[in-house]
């Protein structure tokens, strides 16, 4: 009778590590997309928006300057001024940790980048995420193999 306790209760804990297992491990709806949303406002040297397509590149610098990353787009939309790219679709970003201060510079066609560079933000920065949930799956996995040391 004991012994099929110890059974019975041995395989509940191999059901629920087997269940916690593959939810941790299910990347599919947890991943986090290594490219980045930026839309800006374009206007000619007289101030009026520009309404043609327009070839851009976007670098990403570093506080003191250094180039890191550069990305070409050819014939971006701009409607009223308003353009929309998505950086890292052509040169991925996965170089890049964000776990410092980046900063964006735009050229559009022949022209000098514009300034003063665009600092990114905390949304580009929750890149950092998927390596917290890394973290946070190596700790569970680590603490189980303790559990089951004892």
């Amino acid at each position: 009778m004991k012994e099929k306790k110890s059974i019975r209760f041995l395989s509940i804990i191999i059901a629920v590590i087997l269940l916690s297992v593959s939810i941790m491990t299910d990347d599919s709806n947890a991943a986090i997309p290594d490219t980045i949303n930026y839309q800006g406002y374009l206007t000619d040297s007289g101030g009026n928006p520009v309404n043609t397509p327009r070839n851009m590149i976007f670098k990403i610098y570093n506080q003191s300057g250094t180039l890191l990353w550069t990305e070409t787009h050819n014939n971006v939309p701009v409607n009223n001024g308003i353009y929309n790219v998505i950086l890292g679709a052509v040169t991925s970003l996965g170089s890049l940790a964000f776990d410092v201060p980046y900063f964006l510079g735009v050229t559009v066609g022949t022209d000098d980048e514009m300034t003063a560079r665009q600092a990114l933000s905390s949304v580009a920065y929750a890149l950092t995420a998927d390596m917290a949930l890394m973290t946070l799956r190596m700790d569970f996995f680590s603490n189980l193999l303790r559990i089951q040391q004892k």
